[in-house]
């Protein structure tokens, strides 16, 4: 496994994505997979440990490679820039897929809390780029799902 942080986004330099790779196997050949974005919550105050690399494993242990988006939180969040991050984050994996054994088509958004609030805004902003969001624990948009022309697994209780 490949494990790394990187800051792709010069002009955001809080925000960070942290990978969790497979690495090639001769025997599987498998050279590009699906591929998960992880946006952990915190209430736009914090971003949660708990939220982000033990939600990356689960995943990463499913054969997907997944990438943590530390987004940009408190006075750093304004004008939309987590929403903005994360459809810059597609762009950037779909630029670097080769490298980074993505399959462009297979890009998959989830987040928890104010993740999962995200996760429904930016799947909301660009439906285009996801082949499949899963919000947990975010409110939103749910009420317009049908309007979105991907698979949505959405989890929301009465006590989120």
């Amino acid at each position: 496994m490949k494990h790394f942080t990187l800051i792709p986004f010069p002009e955001y330099p809080d925000c960070t994505l942290t990978a969790y790779l497979h690495d090639q196997s001769p025997e599987l050949q498998i050279t590009a997979r699906r591929t998960v974005i992880v946006c952990p919550g915190g209430g736009y105050a914090f971003l949660s440990d708990r939220e982000a690399e033990p939600i990356a494993l689960s995943f990463l242990s499913q054969g997907f490679n997944v990438f943590i988006l530390r987004y940009s939180i408190c006075e750093n969040a304004a004008g939309s820039r987590p929403l903005i991050q994360a459809c810059k984050t597609v762009k950037f994996l779909r630029e670097h897929a080769e490298e980074y054994d993505v399959d462009p088509d297979r890009i998959y958004l989830t987040g928890l809390s104010m993740g999962g609030y995200g996760t429904w805004f930016t799947a909301m902003a660009r439906p285009d780029l996801f082949a499949a969001i899963a919000p947990v624990c975010g409110g939103g948009m749910a009420w317009n799902a049908a309007s979105l022309k991907m698979p949505v697994w959405a989890f929301h209780g009465m006590l989120d």
